[in-house]
């Protein structure tokens, strides 16, 4: 995990001192896009990235990203059983740098690197009486840090609206805590690394440009 996180901390500065030598350029109307993508069906799960042109081809992005939260309980069919309730959270943040090569007037191929770190919290709640408050309730934690690489295309509606697909392959940096309040013999962490995709169907997204 420290190894990952120092290789984000030196991309993340080397993505910053491309973002402001390119910002150096004379000063021109610089194109400014907000996105909105669904990166997850069930449950519900939102990004929402900021993109600024710095060059002619070349936009910075920072986004928040894997916005997603829920909650349920489930009420036991038994009256000797208790109810449990069950709730998830999650959000991260991303940087990175986008390159873009027109291909007609309404697609163009879009392609760069980014950093990311999101964190996910699960929690898992009894409502037995026989426990202690601190007994009844289960909490694994996620922190997930990765170095991808987006590929995508981009549709032009109209002059302020675009559709965008995109995968992003990468390495990841997965540090996962558990913490079993009525068997705390079972706590646990680990961690360990990856290579595979951000999301296993794609992200589909919506733009528009100012």
């Amino acid at each position: 995990m420290k190894k990952t996180l120092k290789i984000i901390t030196l991309t993340i500065l080397t993505l910053c001192t491309i973002s402001v030598a390119a910002q150096e350029t004379p000063k021109a109307e610089k194109i400014k896009e907000y996105s909105l993508m669904l990166t997850n069906i069930s449950p519900v799960n939102l990004s929402i990235k900021y993109k600024r042109q710095i060059k002619n081809k070349t936009y910075f992005k920072l986004g928040v990203i894997d916005i997603s939260g829920s909650s349920n309980t489930n009420y036991p069919t038994l009256s000797s059983s208790y109810a449990n309730h069950n709730s998830t959270f999650s959000l991260g943040m991303e940087l990175g740098l986008e390159f873009r090569k027109q291909i007609t007037d309404k697609f163009t191929f879009f392609h760069g690197p980014n950093v990311s770190f999101t964190y996910q919290t699960q929690i898992t709640k009894t409502d037995n009486p026989v426990l202690t408050e601190s007994q009844r309730k289960s909490t694994s934690k996620i922190y997930n840090s990765g170095i991808t690489y987006t590929l995508g295309l981009l549709f032009k509606l109209n002059d302020h609206f675009l559709l965008s697909a995109e995968i992003n392959p990468g390495i990841f940096d997965n540090y996962r805590t558990f913490d079993n309040g009525q068997f705390p013999q079972y706590n646990s962490k680990s961690d360990g690394g990856n290579f595979s995709f951000s999301n296993k169907f794609g992200i589909l997204s919506i733009a528009y440009r100012i």
